[in-house]
């Protein structure tokens, strides 16, 4: 079992297609070890909606974080990502872990829209 009690938890018993499980599983290892490393913090995952077995929109406010999580970039049907983020001034890092996110149509950091200074379109 995970040390980090958070998307894993939220999901438990919620069918969802097997690639979105393996990535939100790989999510939460890329989590707790970033956790582990820095002694940080995580509120945890406060918004998941998921339609038709997929996850449309993942909210997640963590604390500490100087890396972009490479493992969001599995999540291909997500269509809205807001997170809490230290670093955003490395915007290739963010623009390369969403290059797979087809259908992402909005991306907030710290509760703003980034799309546009990602060179993405914002629907």
């Amino acid at each position: 079992m995970l040390k980090y009690n958070g998307i894993v938890e939220s999901l438990r018993g919620t069918e969802i297609q097997e690639e979105d499980n393996k990535a939100v599983i790989g999510l939460e290892k890329e989590l707790c070890s970033i956790k582990d490393k820095l002694n940080c913090s995580f509120k945890g995952v406060y918004t998941i909606s998921i339609i038709d077995g997929r996850i449309k929109e993942l909210t997640i406010n963590f604390y500490g974080l100087e890396s972009f999580p490479a493992q969001i970039g599995e999540l291909t049907g997500i269509e809205e990502l807001n997170m809490d983020y230290n670093n955003i001034s490395k915007l290739s890092e963010i623009e390369k872990g969403l290059k797979n996110l087809e259908k992402l149509k909005h991306f907030f950091v710290n509760h703003n829209p980034i799309m546009k200074k990602l060179g993405l379109e914002e629907e």
